[in-house]
């Protein structure tokens, strides 16, 4: 997986010579040489050799508009099994979750969301034609090295929030259009349901729909976009003695109503998307107080213990009890989970840059309200606390 520095300078000139259009680094040749030669000042050459490997794919895109760039040192790339680093679509689509529309400063500090540039239907089936997000926490300092007055003041540190693990940059720098984090180890694609809640230890929850609801697995596999709010296994345990009162039907029922189908809220749209179905068919709302976040749906009530768990077709949500609402409404479920649908298909350019409640609301929801009845959910989930509250149960 090593090049030599002329060939890696030679194929990048090549390719740059023969790309019409002009980037925001000026002239493509230009932009191609200096970006090899910031990533080999920076030694990151195992980044270097794979950037050329893919140049086709990347140059086009960071030359256009501003990025935010997650850059893996040598030593993270070589941590790397082997049947990873032999999959050529597996590397190259990795390499664009590393890349993000725009700059995390500008859309302003803490918990922020931002979507990749990773869009291929293998890793990523969301609605809408939506790219995968990454979930970050900045550290609010920030600075500039001048290369580029367009650029916002960039924040010093930025962790990568995943579903088992965080990842903090050690470095930050500057080159052209693009903001550039080190970061110590490769970020992971987010996976499926299934394989996200078996590694984040959400043993009773993965059993639990096995067990009560096995027609729902396959469908929540495949659906275009889910929400799922996911009872932590504490959670389960202190709810057995009212599970063990309902039936089969019942208990699958209260599985679906922890479920939205077709629809993707993060915690930043949360506050502003109205009453929306679960896929049970009952009403499901957001609210918050001094104490956090909440969901509701009927008489039950369960606060986020923790927010934005990416997976393939969505996003999960833990929260601290079960959702005891037993209701089903099979008409109203399906006529969400339709208006979803349709709201998913009507999109069809590529969505990018900041997930925020000013932008588009998920789909199939009401859009995001404004003025002083909105609510700002995020500032309710402080996720260093919460991770921290939960990490023996999440990161067992």
């Amino acid at each position: 997986m090593k090049f030599s520095t002329a060939a890696i300078i030679a194929a990048l000139f090549a390719l740059a010579s023969a790309q019409n259009s002009t980037g925001s680094g000026g002239n493509s040749t230009q932009y191609a040489a200096g970006l090899l030669q910031a990533l080999q000042a920076a030694n990151l050459t195992t980044l270097a050799s794979l950037a050329q490997a893919n140049a086709a794919t990347l140059l086009p895109l960071l030359q256009n508009g501003n990025h935010t760039v997650f850059a893996p040192s040598n030593e993270a790339f070589a941590a790397l099994p082997q049947n990873v680093t032999s999959n050529q679509a597996l590397v190259a689509n990795t390499l664009l979750y590393h890349v993000y529309s725009g700059d995390l400063m500008s859309n302003g500090s803490g918990h922020q969301i931002l979507r990749s540039a990773l869009n291929d239907s293998m890793y990523v089936q969301l609605p809408g034609n939506q790219s995968q997000v990454g979930v970050f926490m900045t550290n609010g300092n920030s600075s500039s090295n001048g290369n580029n007055s367009s650029m916002s003041m960039m924040p010093q540190q930025v962790t990568w929030i995943g579903a088992t693990q965080n990842v903090t940059s050690t470095m930050a720098t500057q080159y052209q259009n693009l903001n550039v984090y080190v970061v110590p180890q490769v970020l992971s694609i987010p996976m499926n349901l299934t394989a996200t809640a078996q590694a984040a230890g959400l043993t009773n929850l993965v059993g639990a729909l096995q067990q009560y609801a096995p027609q729902a697995v396959p469908a929540l596999a495949s659906a275009r976009g889910i929400t799922v709010f996911a009872p932590v296994d504490s959670a389960f345990q202190a709810a057995m003695s009212m599970i063990g009162q309902l039936n089969q039907t019942q208990i699958a029922d209260v599985l679906l109503n922890h479920v939205l189908n077709g629809t993707v809220a993060y915690s930043t749209q949360l506050g502003s998307a109205g009453n929306l179905t679960t896929a049970g068919g009952a009403p499901i709302s957001f609210m918050t107080n001094s104490t956090g976040a909440f969901v509701k749906t009927s008489n039950a009530t369960a606060q986020i213990i923790r927010a934005d768990i990416p997976i393939s077709n969505g996003v999960v949500h833990l929260i601290g009890s079960v959702l005891a609402n037993a209701e089903s409404n099979p008409q109203a479920a399906a006529s969400a989970a339709s208006s979803a649908s349709k709201a998913g298909a009507s999109q069809t350019g590529m969505q990018t840059g900041a997930v925020t409640a000013t932008g588009s609301s998920p789909s199939g929801s009401s859009k995001p309200s404004s003025g002083a009845g909105s609510l700002d959910i995020t500032k309710s989930l402080t996720l260093g606390g919460a991770l921290a509250a939960v990490g023996a149960l999440v990161f067992a």
